[in-house]
């Protein structure tokens, strides 16, 4: 617990590029040990900028003792990027999240053939048919379905993954306490697996990246990381048909440059 608060801190620092907190976490070893790192030393650092350096000067951990009080109010579980339990796939990338929280039980990424599915909120009724289909026959194969969790495509494999008797893993845009997103399939979902979100509980929503269920924003405005554990924790993705203003294909040429092949359905 005396290490997590400065994962906590550290993550939560806005001001500091994902990629830069990897590359300081390589350098010192860790967030405590950059925690206590000479603010002097940072300055000197020709890897930050001027904001980067004073976001990191901020040397206070009030936000991250309250997040940690709120997660065990709440039974949320907290995952460091250098826990045994962080998925390996998801850490390997170029710009993983530091931390990720947890409703229910996380299975064993790893060690599964993990599959995203993904497709459009306005799925036309055959991509809604072939999308459960896919899960529930993913999941009877021993496969594991990871969903979006959204209406349409996504909350459909996610429920023919539940109608197998599986398991699944549902990835939130939003603060892992937002109970909007998903709303009673997230917590099916978590039932049996885990829900997950990079974002902590009490992130006030934003048109960047939260959004109910119900909603279909434009695909600009997905957060980046939202996109990132659906398809980079899974071995392959499956963009399933879209509707006529659907956006199934925007993730296919992101997972073939990624080595996370798309495996489309027929349109």
């Amino acid at each position: 617990m005396s290490e997590l608060r400065y994962w906590l801190w550290l993550s939560a620092l806005t001001g500091v590029r994902p990629r830069v907190k990897q590359e300081l976490i390589g350098r010192y070893g860790g967030a405590r040990e950059l925690f206590f790192s000479p603010i002097d030393e940072l300055k000197g650092d020709g890897l930050l900028t001027e904001e980067e350096r004073e976001a990191l000067s901020a040397r206070r951990l009030d936000a991250a003792l309250n997040i940690i009080e709120r997660c065990e109010q709440e039974g949320i579980g907290i995952l460091t990027i250098q826990d045994a339990a962080y998925p390996r796939r998801l850490a390997a990338i170029y710009d993983p999240p530091l931390v990720l929280y947890v409703r229910g039980r996380l299975p064993s990424i790893d060690d599964l053939a993990a599959v995203a599915v993904v497709g459009t909120r306005r799925a036309t009724p055959y991509g809604l048919k072939m999308a459960t289909r896919i899960g529930y026959e993913l999941t009877r194969c021993g496969a594991l379905v990871v969903s979006g969790l959204t209406s349409g495509v996504d909350a459909a494999a996610a429920e023919g993954a539940l109608m197998a008797g599986g398991s699944c893993v549902g990835v939130l845009g939003s603060a892992i306490d937002d109970r909007r997103w998903g709303g009673s399939l997230a917590r099916d979902v978590e039932t049996v697996g885990a829900v997950v979100s990079e974002y902590p509980p009490g992130t006030p929503g934003n048109a960047a990246f939260s959004a109910p269920a119900t909603a279909s924003p434009p695909a600009s405005r997905w957060p980046a990381w939202w996109r990132r554990p659906r398809r980079r924790a899974a071995r392959c993705s499956l963009p399933t048909r879209r509707s006529a203003r659907g956006g199934r294909c925007s993730p296919c040429p992101r997972t073939r440059t990624r080595r996370r092949p798309p495996a489309p359905t027929p349109c």
